[in-house]
């Protein structure tokens, strides 16, 4: 679970009430998201403490040593073959790859005739 992404998916107290939602069920998303919020903290520190890092390779060359290409793109505004999305972050201990990140690469756009 993505606490960043349950964080800021718009979903917020205004939209909860204006469409019906009991206060109840507000109350119990807002812990729930800071529970998964704090438990995340403390994994990525416990992970730090044994030399385990996640690594976001955004706006990097690609390579298939560390990251995982799901899928390509077009995208005029940067370099093709960097990583332009990133789906899951990969972890290294070390420089050793633990998990590659999975990533989207950018592709040269086709010139129309």
């Amino acid at each position: 679970i993505n606490a960043e992404y349950m964080g800021s998916s718009g979903i917020n107290a205004e939209y909860m009430g204006s469409s019906g939602i009991n206060a109840e069920y507000m109350g119990l998303y807002v812990h729930f998201v800071t529970g998964v919020s704090m438990t995340q903290e403390i994994m990525a520190k416990v992970l730090k403490k044994y030399g385990i890092e996640e690594y976001n390779p955004i706006n990097l060359k690609f390579d298939p040593n560390l990251h995982d290409a799901v899928f390509e793109y077009e995208d005029e505004s940067k370099e093709p073959g960097t990583v332009g999305e990133v789906a899951r972050t990969g972890y290294k201990i070390g420089k050793r790859v633990l998990r590659a990140a999975r990533v989207g690469v950018i592709k040269k756009p086709k010139k129309c005739s």
